[in-house]
C-alpha cells in the first residue's frame, strides 16, 4: 500500500499540475495585459478588466457568451485568490486524480467548473461578475467526499469525518465573506460529487484498505 502522503504528490503527466500551471500562468499573463492594475501593484485585476477577459457575468452568458463558464475559471481577482485556490488544488486534486485516473479527473474538474458557472448565472443578479475555480475546486471536494463514502471512510489520507468538517468549514467560510460567490461553490460541491457518483468504481484492490 503506497504511504498516505504519495497521495498528495503529482505523478508524471498529471493532468493536474497541468490545470494548476496554467491557472497560474493565466493570472500573470493577464496582470501583464492590464496597464492599470489596483493601485499600480503587480497583484491583482481591477472588476472591469476582468469582465472584459472572460469573467462570469449573467447577462453575457445569457446573451451567447457560453465561453465565460470555461474562462472565468482561468480568472482570479488578486494573488491571494489565485493562492487559495490553487493550494487546495494541488492537494486535493493529486489525490482525485490517483483513484479516478486523468482523464476522469479533468473531467470532473471542467464540467463541475461549468455547472457551478450554470447555478451562478441561474442564482445571481444581473450585476455580479465572478471569477476563479472556486467551482471547480468545490467539484474536486464533492467528488472526494463521495469517494471517502463509498469506500466507507476507509480511503488512505481521508476519513469520513475529517472530509466532513473540511466540507462545512468550506462552506462556512464561503458564506461568512460577502464577497464569494456561494451559488458557485454549492453548485460545483454537488456536482462533483454526483459526476464521481456516475465515474467512479471502486477497484477490489481497494475494497480492503485500511486506514
Amino acid at each position: 500500500m503506497r504511504e498516505h502522503t504519495e497521495l498528495f504528490e503529482p505523478t508524471k503527466k498529471s493532468i493536474n499540475i497541468v490545470i494548476v500551471a496554467l491557472t497560474v500562468i493565466a493570472f500573470f499573463v493577464m496582470q501583464f495585459w492590464e496597464k492599470n492594475s489596483t493601485d499600480g501593484v503587480f497583484y491583482g485585476h481591477t472588476t472591469q478588466f476582468l469582465l472584459e477577459h472572460g469573467a462570469l457575468y449573467a447577462p453575457g452568458v445569457r446573451n451567447g457568451e457560453w465561453y465565460r463558464l470555461v474562462t472565468h475559471l482561468f480568472l482570479h481577482g488578486d494573488i491571494m485568490h489565485l493562492g487559495n485556490n490553487m493550494l487546495i488544488l494541488f492537494c486535493l486534486g493529486n489525490a482525485l486524480e490517483h483513484y479516478l485516473g486523468k482523464f476522469s479527473y479533468a473531467g470532473i474538474y471542467f464540467f463541475s467548473g461549468i455547472l457551478a458557472g450554470l447555478g451562478s448565472v441561474v442564482y445571481n443578479t444581473d450585476n455580479t461578475v465572478s471569477v476563479g475555480a472556486s467551482g471547480a475546486v468545490f467539484g474536486v471536494v464533492g467528488a472526494m467526499a463521495w469517494l471517502v463514502v463509498r469506500n466507507k471512510g476507509r480511503l488512505p489520507g481521508f476519513t469520513g469525518p475529517r472530509m466532513l468538517i473540511f466540507v462545512l468549514m468550506s462552506v462556512y467560510a464561503g458564506f461568512a465573506d460577502r464577497g464569494v460567490d456561494n451559488a458557485a461553490h454549492i453548485a460545483g460541491l454537488i456536482a462533483g460529487f454526483l459526476l464521481a457518483i456516475l465515474i467512479y468504481r471502486k477497484p477490489e484492490a481497494e475494497t480492503e484498505v485500511v486506514p
